[in-house]
């Protein structure tokens, strides 16, 4: 399967703190995890930073971990 089709990525899904009031999540091309991302509401993609943001909600990382969960997933210390 082909990294269109949604094999399990190398590269960690990357979830840092953004804007404000919104985190950036960072991953390599992949349909099944655009298609994860895009369950969430107001989830933005940004094409000239290649990066999609979410709302920073205090569950947001927590969501995001358990929606990535079989992923590699590197997020930032401060939303530990």
């Amino acid at each position: 399967m082909s990294p269109w089709q949604g094999t399990p990525m190398v590269d960690p899904v990357r979830i840092e703190p953004g804007g404000p009031g919104r985190l950036i999540v960072r991953f390599p091309y992949s349909l099944s995890c655009n298609a994860k991302l895009r369950t969430i509401e107001d989830c933005w993609w940004h094409s000239r930073e290649k990066h999609w943001t979410v709302p920073h909600t205090d569950t947001m990382a927590g969501r995001l971990a358990a929606l990535f969960s079989g992923e590699p997933i590197d997020m930032a210390p401060a939303l530990l």
